[in-house]
């Protein structure tokens, strides 16, 4: 008689893999505040035109001005910051950071996880950690972090602040 393996049920599964997308996003946002460390940045607003256009350790080429992607938006007058920060998480990713190397191997990073990074580039958690309880609703938070209320709302939500 021979035993056929139960395939394992679709609860562990999930489990698993959300494991996994936890512990992925949590090197993602440690990726972060290393960036922000070696480019002396964490403070508020985080200066990712200044990391942009002045690459802590020659992490990448710095860019000529003409390659920054700018998104003009009267009604959302951040979206240019969170722009600039996708740009820096396709740079890091496209780059050969050793740090970034240690903590997501050979994957480069997906197009979800790099708005992540971004996210976490332009409100990282040790700063959100440091606001009064009062201070963090997403309309506050936007405009501290000078980041587009949506992307406020939804890191608030994430981190489990709302």
């Amino acid at each position: 008689m021979t035993h056929t393996p139960t395939p394992p049920a679709p609860a562990a599964t999930s489990t698993q893999r959300g494991r996994r997308i936890m512990v992925r996003r949590a090197r993602i946002e440690h990726l972060s505040m290393e960036l922000l460390r070696l480019a002396e940045a964490l403070r508020l607003p985080v200066p990712v035109d200044a990391i942009w256009h002045t690459p802590p350790a020659g992490l990448w080429l710095p860019p000529a001005s003409g390659q920054q992607t700018l998104v003009e938006d009267a009604d959302n007058p951040y979206l240019p910051r969170f722009s600039t920060a996708r740009d820096i998480a396709h740079l890091v990713n496209e780059s050969d950071w050793a740090i970034k190397n240690r903590l997501l191997g050979s994957n480069l990073m997906s197009s979800d996880e790099r708005t992540t990074f971004a996210i976490a580039l332009l409100m990282p958690t040790a700063l959100l950690a440091t606001l009064a309880r009062q201070q963090l609703r997403p309309n506050l938070v936007a405009h501290i972090f000078q980041v587009p209320e949506e992307l406020a709302t939804n890191r608030l939500y994430d981190l489990g602040y709302l």
